[in-house]
């Protein structure tokens, strides 16, 4: 993953709804933008997700931890 993956996957989170949107906001062509989509999608980088869910899947991770401290 390279400087425009990361740019791409930061503008993804930001707005998902149209894949080749982000290209020109990283300075890349529509069609590489394509490509390089796919590409982090098949390493798993990203996935697709619903409508209103981040598609970076750590950026949703939620935990719930239970400690119990015995003397």
């Amino acid at each position: 993953m390279d400087d425009i993956d990361s740019a791409l996957v930061g503008e993804l989170q930001r707005d998902a709804g149209r894949p080749t949107g982000p290209g020109p906001r990283v300075g890349i062509a529509p069609s590489t933008c394509l490509e390089r989509v796919r590409l982090l999608r098949q390493r798993g980088v990203i996935r697709a997700t619903p409508p209103g869910r981040p598609a970076v899947p750590w950026a949703a991770v939620q935990a719930l931890v239970t400690v119990q401290v015995r003397r």
